[in-house]
């Protein structure tokens, strides 16, 4: 744009800026272009943190589920029915230890080792560790029941300090979310779908070394897995959440949303499939397959792929964090 001022004498610099600026379009900034290292980063923690998170608030519930029948026992035992909301110690399947404190129904509803409608479990983990090789939990989480049985259960959880590591690192939570598990057994194994729902959670990940502070809002992710044997043999994952948080000294904020099942092996790490993410300015479509994962860039979110590139699995989790 070429632009040519005579100004008066009487125009002073300011108000000559001001004209500039209008001119040439009130001032506003072009977008910057993505860097192929922030849609890197994006692309990664797009595709795991959500993911992670479910899996560290389903292990959480399973783990809870398989303690409360321990509870009847433990209630009993040097106690009378009227401190029966206090349960003691209790040893988790695959090491540590749990404690719960019951309240919200009955006495023989609190001791009848089943969850049940409108019990609330105040529970603190210390290297609580769940049948099957599940992540190790610490800290501590209100558990509400809303309903079970029939192979269904559905909870709202709470917690300023619940962390989970898993094979990935640690994730720690703050905030509530509603999860609602379905078991479905088949011989020696079972399929498990849970649904995860929350307004807003505070998560930090230490992942690759670092630690990662992130906002997941919005969130609606359905994760699908697969057990041998009361072990983990395959997840996968689809749904929406958003993620904001600040890398480096810059903050972002977007969306995520899968294009069909995204699969996790055992490790929770991805295998197949594809996210989009939806940041301000840009599209950033990621695509995984045999081991290689291609981040396509649509600056100006018109439709059209200004660049791409590949890289290899490994390297792209290193991004995470």
């Amino acid at each position: 744009m070429s632009i040519r001022f005579m100004p008066s004498p009487t125009l002073t610099m300011s108000a000559l800026s001001a004209a500039l600026m209008i001119a040439c379009g009130g001032g506003a900034e072009d977008p910057v272009p993505l860097s192929s290292q922030a849609a890197t980063q994006h692309s990664a923690n797009a595709s795991v943190v959500g993911a992670d998170a479910s899996s560290a608030l389903d292990t959480t519930l399973l783990t809870a589920t398989q303690l409360v029948p321990g509870t009847a026992s433990a209630l009993r035992t040097g106690r009378k029915q009227a401190l029966a909301t206090s349960s003691g110690a209790l040893s988790c399947a695959g090491g540590g230890t749990a404690t719960m404190t019951i309240a919200g129904a009955g006495v023989l509803e609190e001791i009848n080792g089943r969850l049940d409608p409108g019990e609330v479990y105040q529970m603190a983990f210390i290297d609580c560790r769940g049948a099957g090789g599940q992540a190790v939990l610490n800290g501590s989480v209100t558990m509400t029941v809303v309903s079970a049985g029939s192979g269904v259960t559905e909870v709202t959880f709470s917690t300023t300090t619940l962390n989970a590591t898993l094979p990935r690192g640690v994730v720690s939570f703050i905030g509530s979310a509603s999860v609602q598990r379905t078991v479905l057994v088949t011989g020696n194994g079972s399929n498990v779908t849970t649904h995860v729902t929350a307004a807003s959670l505070a998560v930090t990940t230490d992942f690759n070394g670092r630690t990662g502070n992130f906002t997941l809002s919005d969130v609606d992710l359905t994760r699908q897995a697969s057990y041998s044997a009361g072990t983990l043999l395959s997840a996968s994952y689809n749904g929406s959440h958003a993620l904001a948080g600040t890398v480096a000294g810059k903050s972002f904020d977007y969306t995520v949303t899968t294009e069909g099942g995204t699969a996790f092996d055992a490790n929770g790490v991805p295998t197949q499939g594809a996210w989009v993410v939806s940041l301000p300015h840009q599209f950033v479509r990621v695509t995984l397959a045999n081991a290689t994962v291609t981040i396509a860039i649509d600056e100006g979110k018109d439709g059209s792929i200004e660049r791409s590139f590949s890289l290899p699995l490994a390297l792209f989790g290193e991004a995470v964090g």
